[in-house]
């Protein structure tokens, strides 16, 4: 044998023994890890179904160790008049004088400020408003003002109402008309509503949803934890993060979304059907976010876009002298829900894609959605009779995220589970016999805001077509597997509400507090921020918990790194003046190396007001930072 190859076969040699002896040792490992993980159910009392990976999670809205955080259902918003007013919005959408005598009186519309930006709104001209003659509106906004002899304005609002169009402002081209195939779709949601507390808050229209057939998603789990990445879940289908999926999504400041045509509404409106985006808050809305995201500038997304009602109330000064929730004599959110319904009788029988999105309501306060809960209902009623031909489904992005319930086990489970219900038409329910069935079993499946994305893909394309098939959500149209997992959904370990989560003694929290502190110090000092942001020191310690994955899943080869990194400890903690903030994290420690990491975000519980100015439009510091 010559020298090379005697060589070779050497090498060749000891390559197999060390193969060999790399999968024995990662055998023995991976068996010793599997029984520890074994430990951990043990040590902690656990006995989950061992034969078994399906969701389970108990999830009570009335649940006793959340009774000192809830509380009964808000009464409706009482709304004084600031003013009398001497108009009145007739039937056909047009400004009449109450009075023939009343003079000094003007009116100019206003619109979106198409070309230039999304912040605010370009005037029209001013007209005279005399006698019993009509005014004839052209667009949906109005600006009226009435002023006494001596020339002192003693009225002053802004009116929304809807003025029909001929065309889609998307397509060009006339309208398509409902049909068996082509449903309308009516989208109308709260921002931070859990299912729990909507039962809890809205008793009245969750009466009136069962009463009209809907379906609630008692399974369905956020995917992020604010309102934008959710939306794009939903509205495009995609990550904005990447937690341990990839995100694709480009979150950077200073965007406008005018190109981002794969957005539903766009889709929509892209084969003729009317569209309509209607979100109150526009200094907080998820496409203008205190100005770092800079909305639709080129024109409005929609047929019918809200926005620049709310943003001619900034110019003046009725909506500040107005009780909380109020905008003069009428709710807000009901000027929003009649705009809807204006929306939905100027074009029956027409296909439409309508998104309608109250969030002052229900943002900030874990116990005040209830002052909607009467006027939600009485739209309803009143709106039913357009619901022939529509899917209707009343949803959140995510549960509350800033009230105190979040410091406790039940309530950091509802800000997972926001809320979704659906109602399809009845006639559908006997043609289509397979996609009532489906959904109604969804009702009890994990589900995830891709696949409220899947089944609007579904619509659009039409209820004969197959479902489609997508990267990442199913139809809500089609059966779930009953054992599907937050990784076949998507739904980021971070938000999955499938883990069991024990509440452990206070003591053992610091240590990771401090972790998460000690990482708010590299965030400051990788964004330049360590001298404008005053340091975070520990206070208190508000709950620790260990939460811990169902025993198939955290046993299961096939899951992503659930073995070794099988402890996540969520840790919701407050920080010493001047900052004040309520921080919660998951700290994963992994149990062979003993390292710790952060997983996903660090979440901020309390309100934080104008005290990160100096951190412009990135969302992570406007968060944790307290300029100085």
């Amino acid at each position: 044998m010559s020298r090379p190859f005697r060589a070779f076969a050497l090498l060749a040699a000891l390559s197999v023994i060390v193969t060999t002896y790399l999968y024995i040792a990662d055998t023995i490992n991976t068996q010793t890890l599997y029984t520890d993980a074994e430990n951990v159910y043990a040590t902690y009392g656990i006995s989950p179904n061992s034969t078994s990976n399906i969701c389970k999670f108990y999830a009570n809205p009335f649940d006793s160790r959340i009774t000192d955080y809830i509380s009964e259902a808000h009464p409706p918003v009482k709304c004084e008049s600031r003013q009398s007013s001497p108009i009145a919005l007739t039937a056909s959408g047009n400004i009449v004088l109450l009075n023939n005598e009343t003079k000094n009186c003007q009116y100019r519309p206003f619109r979106h400020n198409s070309g230039v930006d999304d912040f605010t709104v370009a005037y029209g001209d001013w007209m005279d408003l005399n006698g019993s003659t009509e005014a004839r509106l052209t667009g949906d906004f109005v600006d009226v003002s009435c002023r006494s002899q001596i020339g002192i304005e003693y009225f002053r609002k802004q009116i929304a109402t809807i003025v029909r169009r001929n065309a889609s402002i998307e397509s060009g081209s006339d309208f398509v008309p409902e049909s068996d195939e082509q449903l309308s779709v009516i989208l109308l949601g709260f921002d931070g509503l859990s299912l729990s507390n909507f039962i809890r808050q809205l008793p009245q229209s969750r009466e009136k949803m069962k009463q009209m057939g809907f379906i609630e998603m008692e399974k369905h789990a956020k995917i992020a934890d604010n309102t934008f990445p959710n939306w794009m879940a939903m509205f495009k289908g995609e990550h904005t993060y990447s937690y341990e999926f990839n995100g694709t999504v480009d979150a950077s400041d200073g965007l406008t979304y005018d190109s981002w045509k794969d957005l539903m509404w766009f889709r929509y409106g892209a084969s003729s059907y009317a569209t309509l985006f209607a979100e109150d808050s526009p200094d907080i809305a998820a496409f203008n976010y205190n100005g770092a995201q800079h909305g639709f500038a080129d024109r409005p997304p929609v047929d019918h876009y809200l926005r620049p009602l709310y943003l001619a109330w900034k110019d003046h000064f009725l909506r500040g002298r107005s009780n909380l929730f109020c905008y003069d004599d009428l709710p807000v959110h009901k000027i929003q829900l009649d705009y809807v319904k204006s929306f939905l009788d100027a074009y029956p029988n027409v296909a439409k894609f309508a998104f309608s999105w109250l969030i002052e309501v229900s943002h900030d306060y874990l116990n005040t959605a209830g002052v909607a809960d009467k006027d939600f209902a009485d739209f309803l009623t009143a709106s039913e009779k357009h619901f022939n031909k529509s899917i209707v489904v009343v949803f959140s992005d995510h549960g509350n995220r800033y009230d105190r319930i979040r410091e406790t086990v039940v309530g950091r489970l509802e800000s997972r589970l926001p809320l979704l219900a659906i109602r399809v038409p009845d006639w559908v329910k006997k043609t289509k016999p397979a996609y009532w069935e489906a959904l109604k079993g969804n009702s009890k499946v994990l589900t995830s805001h891709f696949d409220l994305h899947a089944t609007f893909v579904h619509l659009l394309k039409g209820l004969s077509t197959p479902p489609p098939n997508l990267l990442r959500g199913k139809s809500l149209f089609t059966p779930l597997p009953a054992n599907r997992t937050c990784f076949n959904a998507e739904i980021p370990s971070n938000f999955c509400p499938c883990f069991n989560e024990i509440d452990l003694p206070i003591t053992e929290g610091p240590q990771y507090a401090q972790f998460v502190l000690d990482k708010v110090v590299e965030i400051f000092a990788e964004k330049g921020y360590t001298q404008k942001c005053a340091n975070m020191t520990l206070a208190a310690v508000k709950s620790v918990s260990l939460s811990i994955p169902p025993k198939k899943l955290a046993l299961d080869a096939g899951q992503p790194s659930l073995k070794t990194d099988l402890l996540h400890y969520r840790i919701n903690f407050e920080v010493n003046p001047p900052s004040k903030a309520l921080l919660e994290a998951v700290v994963v420690a992994n149990r062979v190396t003993g390292v710790k990491t952060l997983l996903g975000d660090i979440e901020r519980n309390n309100r934080y007001g104008n005290t990160s100015h100096c951190a412009g439009g990135d969302q992570m510091l406007k968060k944790l930072c307290y300029c100085i």
